[in-house]
C-alpha cells in the first residue's frame, strides 16, 4: 500500500503517503479529493496513450468467442474499420437577433 486516506477530525481529508511516512495533502475537502485522484486518472491515461498503445492486429489475434459470438466480432470490426461520424457544433453567438 503506497498511502492511505482518513478523515481529520475537522472534518476535511488527509493523504498519508507510505512511501514518504507523511501527510502529502491535508486539508482537502471530498472534492479536492476526487478532483487529485482524477488528476492522477487524467495523467495515468495520458501515459498509456502515449507509451502503452498495441496495434489493432493484436484485437484481431487474441479474440476468442466465448463472451462475443465470431457475428457480433465481425459486426465491432467493420464499427471500428469505419470513419466515425464527425458532428459539427456550431457555437451560440450571444445576443443574436433571429
Amino acid at each position: 500500500m503506497s498511502g492511505f486516506i482518513a478523515r481529520q477530525p475537522n472534518g476535511l481529508l488527509t493523504r498519508f503517503s507510505c512511501t514518504t511516512d507523511r501527510p502529502e495533502q491535508y486539508n482537502m475537502t471530498d472534492e479536492e479529493y476526487i478532483e487529485l485522484r482524477a488528476e492522477f486518472a487524467r495523467e495515468d491515461a495520458r501515459y498509456t496513450l502515449a507509451h502503452h498503445l498495441r496495434p489493432f492486429s493484436e484485437v484481431q489475434e487474441y479474440f476468442c468467442p466465448n463472451n462475443m459470438t465470431e457475428e457480433e466480432f465481425q459486426e465491432y470490426l467493420v464499427t471500428a474499420s469505419s470513419t466515425p461520424e464527425v458532428v459539427v457544433v456550431k457555437p451560440e453567438i450571444a445576443g443574436k437577433d433571429e
